[in-house]
C-alpha cells in the first residue's frame, strides 16, 4: 500500500481494532434481553450490531489518527457488515427461521424423506448468501486498499470472536437445558420448553458457525 504512514503504523492499527472488538464484545454481550419462555433466542445478535457499532467508530478514529485516512476503516466495516449479514441469512435459514417455516408445512405432507431432502437442500442454499457477500466484501476492501484492505476486513471479522464467542456458548448451554427439559412434564397451556430451548440452540448455533466460516474465509484469502 503506497501511503505516507510507516511500516509500524500498519501493524498498530490491526491491534488497536482487536482491543477494541474485546471491549466492545464485554458491552455487546450485556445487552442481551431474552424472552426466556417463548423465544430465548430473541434479541441474541443484538449484542453483535451493538459491537459492531463500537468497533467501527474507534476504528473510524484511529484509521486517521493513525493512517492519516478513514479509508481503511472502510475495509473493517466491509468485514463487520458482511458477517452480521450473513448472520441473519443463516439465521432465517435455520429451524424455524423464516425461510425454513415458509415450505416446510407442505413438504411434511410427504413424509419423513421429503422432509429430510428439503432440510438437507436448504442447508446448501444457505450459504449462498453469505459466500456472496463475503466476497463482494473483500472486493470493496480491496479497491480500498489493496490485499492490506483485505486483511484488515479479517480483522474486523475476527474483532468480533469474543462475542461470537459468547453467542456459540449459549448454544451450547441450552443445547443442554433442552435435553434437561425433555425429561420433565411440560403444562399444556405453554410451549414444551424442551422444543423452545432446542430451536434457540439450532438457531444460536447457526449464526455462530457462520461467522467462524465467514472468518476463515476471509483470512485465509488475505494471508
Amino acid at each position: 500500500v503506497l501511503s505516507t504512514f510507516p511500516a509500524v503504523s500498519a501493524a498498530r492499527y490491526p491491534l488497536i481494532v482487536l482491543a477494541a472488538g474485546i471491549a466492545a464484545s464485554v458491552i455487546g454481550i450485556m445487552v442481551y434481553r431474552g424472552k426466556i419462555i417463548k423465544n430465548p433466542a430473541a434479541g441474541l445478535t443484538a449484542g453483535n450490531y451493538v459491537a459492531a457499532v463500537i468497533i467501527v467508530a474507534v476504528s473510524a478514529y484511529f484509521s486517521n489518527v493513525v493512517l492519516q485516512s478513514y479509508v481503511y476503516s472502510v475495509c473493517v466495516a466491509a468485514g463487520i457488515l458482511a458477517v452480521l449479514v450473513s448472520g441473519e441469512a443463516s439465521k432465517a435459514y435455520s429451524i424455524d427461521g423464516i425461510i425454513f417455516r415458509r415450505n416446510l408445512p407442505d413438504v411434511k405432507k410427504t413424509g419423513a424423506g421429503q422432509s429430510m431432502i428439503y432440510s438437507l437442500s436448504i442447508g446448501m442454499i444457505s450459504v449462498v448468501i453469505p459466500a456472496v457477500v463475503t466476497t463482494a466484501a473483500m472486493i470493496i476492501a480491496y479497491k480500498f486498499a489493496s490485499f492490506y484492505g483485505i486483511a484488515l476486513a479479517a480483522v474486523g471479522i475476527n474483532s468480533m470472536a469474543a462475542v461470537n464467542s459468547a453467542v456459540r456458548g449459549f448454544a451450547i448451554n441450552t443445547a443442554s437445558a433442552s435435553e434437561i427439559a425433555s425429561v420433565s412434564d411440560p403444562d399444556a397451556a405453554s410451549p414444551n420448553p424442551a422444543d423452545v430451548l432446542l430451536t434457540a440452540s439450532a438457531r444460536s448455533d447457526s449464526v455462530g458457525k457462520t461467522y467462524t466460516g465467514v472468518s476463515a474465509y476471509v483470512t485465509l484469502v488475505s494471508m
